[in-house]
This record gives structure tokens, sequence and C-alpha cells, in this order.
């Protein structure tokens, strides 16, 4: 994922997300997990913090449907490959990880492109849905809505389904990915209507958690802490 990165003092640079985290883990960034900058860019598109430099900003370009310029985009690309050819280095441990990843991430893809062929699939594609992997080796199809909400449907063994009219799980979920509401429906397309009817409930509004901005206001409500 190329994102926008920007700070008090840095010119904003168009760069790959691996590549700023572990300039962020090489630099000693702390106060931020990786984790939870991948979160808020996939979940509300950006992500602000502090460090050395000041305040900084990271923008995820497809999330809010923006586009590079065209001078930014060859920049970007020229950091992107400069990086990839650089030898690395990389300790055991995080060897076995990496190989792990490696591994998980062609077993995935070939589920994605498995599931592409299937009748099951050309129909959920169509409606709108993804493949994704919701832990444990476990499957779901899901469907993002504009407000962050997602619908995950998948079958009683918490697969993508093998047959159109088999028992279907479906749940309903807020931003933060947690549960709103649950059901079972016999059939994909009996599946299909709810997930289409849950789009209409409103998710449960919640106390603010107070992220501060580092100017002792919280980013997400705009109140003094």
């Amino acid at each position: 994922m190329f994102v926008l990165y920007t700070s008090d003092n840095e010119a904003p640079t168009a760069i790959d997300l691996d590549q700023l985290l572990a300039n962020f883990k090489t630099s000693g960034v702390t106060g931020c997990e990786a984790v939870d900058i991948r979160d808020a860019l996939a979940q509300e598109g950006w992500f602000t913090g502090t460090h050395d430099d000041g305040r900084y900003v990271i923008i995820n370009f497809d999330k809010l449907g923006l586009t590079p310029k065209p001078d930014m985009l060859d920049q970007m690309y020229a950091n992107y490959h400069a990086v990839k050819a650089a030898p690395v280095v990389v300790p055991a441990t995080e060897a076995k990880a990496v190989a792990e990843t490696s591994r998980f991430h062609t077993w995935f893809d070939g589920v994605v492109a498995k599931a592409a062929t299937t009748e099951i699939g050309k129909r959920m594609l169509a409606d709108g849905y993804s493949v994704q992997h919701t832990g444990g080796g476990c499957l779901a199809w899901e469907r993002q809505f504009a407000d962050g909400r997602y619908v995950y449907i998948c079958d009683e063994g918490n697969g993508l389904g093998d047959e159109m009219g088999e028992l279907y799980l479906c749940g309903l979920y807020d931003k933060d990915g947690d549960s709103i509401d649950v059901d079972a429906a016999q059939g994909l397309d009996k599946a299909l209507d709810w997930a289409r009817e849950a789009e209409a409930i409103e998710a449960p509004k919640k106390a603010c958690q107070h992220r501060d901005d580092g100017r002792g206001r919280c980013i997400d409500c705009g109140a003094f802490l």
C-alpha cells in the first residue's frame, strides 16, 4: 500500500507503507504500533501522531479516493524499487516470521483465486464482496459500508460456502469490529437479503475514547483533553 506521509518538518512524500513503518522502527519512533497505524488507515483512511520531527500525518490514497501528483508517483516508485533492490540482513527470528507470512499469503492468494471461479464466488464478487481471512484459517465474505461498518457472510464451518442453498451465518459489525447484529440464513440469496437490510441498521453510539492530537485536543471529537 502506498501512502502520503508528511510532518511539521518534512515535505509530503508518497511512500510504501511497509517502508515507512520500517523507517519508524529504525529511527526508534515510539508512541505508536504498526498494527494501530494499519487499522486506522484501513478503517478511517488516515493516522496522525508525534515524533522527534513534530506532528506527522499518514494518508491512505485508496481509502480517501486520492491520486498522487505525477512527480510524486515517479519519486514514489523510484524509492520503492531502490529499497527492494537493497540487500537486507534479517535476524533468524524475523526470517522465520517472514517465511510464515509468505506461506500464508501464498495460501490466501490461492483461496481468493479459486473462490473467484465458483458460482458462489462470482455471485459474491458481483455483489461487492471480497474474501477475508478472519483468523485461525477461517474465511468469510466481507462487504464494507460507507460509514465503516461491514458485513461478514460465511458457512457453518467458517468457510466461503460450497452450495448456494446451505446455511449461512451473517454478522454486522461496526468500524471497530464490535458486533451489532448476527443471524443465520438458509441459502445465499437470503443471506444477501439480510445483509442489504442490515445496512440500514444504525451502529450504537459509543463514548469517544479521546486520542490526543499532540496539542491537547481529541483527534476524533475535537474535545479539549
